[in-house]
């Protein structure tokens, strides 16, 4: 089995133009992504900013966000959005990093599909092992699941 990690401090991410191959040929993978309106309808004070790479969200932001005080033009955006779905690292559960489409992706664009401050790499692992990603301050690896007692 393949999964997707990131090898460097800083975090897992994809590209915009990775992200947008991924939400157009997986609409599956994309469809579990959460919805913009969720972050911003539940808290005063937004935890993520659409990319201005979508216009329309970018419009709904402006304006829920100058109601609150919160959004300036010209403000950075640590997260990606597109179709409304939200695409930020923090997102991507273990099985997800296994999905064929985002091996598929990372395979075939390189270094073209890591995000802002990740490095990609595929690792290979037997496919009977229970794994999860561990990581620190963003770097990541795969370890087995195995029982620990406290």
């Amino acid at each position: 089995m393949k999964v997707v990690i990131c090898t460097r401090h800083g975090g897992f991410g994809l590209s915009i133009p990775a992200l947008k191959r991924l939400a157009d040929e997986s609409p599956e993978l994309f469809e579990k992504m959460p919805k913009v309106e969720d972050y911003f309808s539940d808290n005063d004070i937004p935890m993520y900013r659409p990319f201005a790479d979508d216009p329309e969200l970018m419009e709904y932001a402006a304006s829920y966000g100058s109601q609150k005080g919160q959004f300036r033009e010209g403000d950075l955006f640590h997260t990606v959005s597109y179709k409304g779905r939200i695409l930020s690292d923090c997102h991507w559960r273990y099985e997800e990093r296994a999905e064929p489409t985002l091996v598929r992706i990372v395979e075939e664009m390189g270094e073209a599909a890591d995000g802002r401050f990740a490095a990609l790499k595929i690792v290979e692992i037997p496919d009977d092992v229970q794994w999860h990603i561990e990581e620190y301050d963003g770097k990541e690896w795969v370890s087995e699941n195995h029982e620990t007692w406290a």
